[in-house]
């Protein structure tokens, strides 16, 4: 079964290995996405959904947050935005072809930018658009990720 671009059942599959390989409980977010929602949503989502694991008993250095693509740029982001807080971060991160650099300034001037077969540098461009309105500085954003009241039960 495949879901939604980004949903969680699309991630089903990837979930379920990686628990059964670290036979570990394997927790999912549907956080919300661009350009319905543009940034901070996802990250606040993702910062809500680690406190309330945090709330739950779970020690902050004992959780792994996973991500791919997008979801790798909002693993690492949680990870920044607790530390430049002074808070407790995710034990680990696994990272699975982050998007690591919203400016896209490694690739503005690379001859062959445009010609990658899964995402050109035009395709990027457009897509860190409809996820914030200024997409091409990264931007730390402290307090929605530190204050946002966790997600309710």
């Amino acid at each position: 079964m495949t879901g939604e671009r980004g949903s969680v059942a699309g991630y089903r599959g990837v979930a379920s290995r990686l628990s059964t390989a670290t036979r570990l409980p394997v927790f999912t977010l549907d956080y919300r996405l661009a350009p319905e929602h543009p940034f901070p949503a996802a990250p606040c989502d993702v910062g809500a959904a680690f406190r309330w694991l945090v709330a739950l008993g779970h020690r902050p250095g004992r959780i792994v947050v996973a991500g791919d693509s997008a979801g790798g740029f909002l693993a690492a982001h949680l990870a920044v935005e607790r530390a430049r807080a002074g808070l407790a971060s995710p034990g680990a991160l696994v990272l699975f072809s982050p998007m690591t650099d919203l400016s896209l300034a490694l690739t503005a001037d690379h001859p062959g930018a445009d010609l990658d077969g899964l995402m050109s540098h035009r395709i990027a461009h457009r897509a860190i658009a409809h996820f914030t309105d200024a997409p091409f500085a990264l931007r730390p954003v402290s307090s929605p990720i530190i204050s946002a009241p966790p997600p309710r039960a």
